[in-house]
């Protein structure tokens, strides 16, 4: 009978270059909802060594993730506070994100845009087009009283608050 002996073997080959401090400094940047390209120049690792271990790591793809989500939960956050406190602004401002076709008066605006454009000149009567003129004074009425009527200086697409007031 032979003697033999097993012996356990540590992993083979260069150890990580991702150490747990990288990791964290990843996790930083991506929780302040950077890019890939920043959150990697700001760990000081190569593209290369990163996108190699997300494809191989399901535990490092996981926090990368979270860590990447976290910015848009916080903001969230704060609108739905917003929200919560009756705060109209923000309300006005989530449905027409939320919900662009019933609330963005910005489409709405579009669309009548568009009809005039496709009028063709000697298509329709005097009378159709006056009927035309008082739809379309209507549509913008109701559009801006529904929106209530935003001022030019605001725009749909800034968070409330961002001009420097307290949204809440």
């Amino acid at each position: 009978m032979e003697n033999t002996t097993t012996t356990t073997i540590g992993k083979v080959g260069r150890p990580s270059v991702i150490t747990a401090e990288i990791i964290d400094k990843l996790e930083t940047a991506f929780r302040m909802g950077v890019t890939d390209v920043v959150a990697l120049s700001f760990a000081k690792l190569s593209p290369r060594t990163y996108y190699d271990r997300l494809s191989q790591d399901a535990e490092f793809k996981a926090k990368i993730e979270a860590a990447k989500h976290y910015s848009r939960l916080l903001a969230g956050s704060v609108v739905m506070k917003a929200l919560h406190a009756n705060d109209v602004k923000t309300a006005r401002w989530w449905l027409q994100k939320k919900h662009p076709d019933e609330f963005d008066t910005r489409k709405a605006a579009v669309e009548v845009n568009t009809n005039i454009l496709n009028y063709v000149p000697g298509q329709l009567t005097d009378e159709q087009l006056e009927q035309r003129r008082r739809e379309l004074e209507e549509r913008i009425a109701a559009s801006q009283a529904g929106a209530g009527h935003q001022e030019s200086s605001e725009r749909s697409d800034v968070l409330p608050g961002d001009d420097g007031t307290n949204p809440g």
